[in-house]
């Protein structure tokens, strides 16, 4: 199976992204910068949505 190693990189990468956004979450969680994160993130999700259909 050649792509195993791409596969575990990739599982791993994704956590590495899960545990700095969970880090960057409890650091910015006093903070207005939180909101704005949100609202940005949820916007772009949202104009993606659209842009798809």
């Amino acid at each position: 199976m050649k792509f195993g190693w791409l596969m575990r990189g990739l599982v791993v990468f994704g956590f590495h992204l899960i545990g700095e956004t969970v880090f960057w979450l409890k650091s910015l969680y006093t903070s207005w910068d939180l909101c704005v994160f949100l609202v940005f993130i949820f916007g772009l999700g949202y104009k993606n949505k659209i842009a798809r259909v």
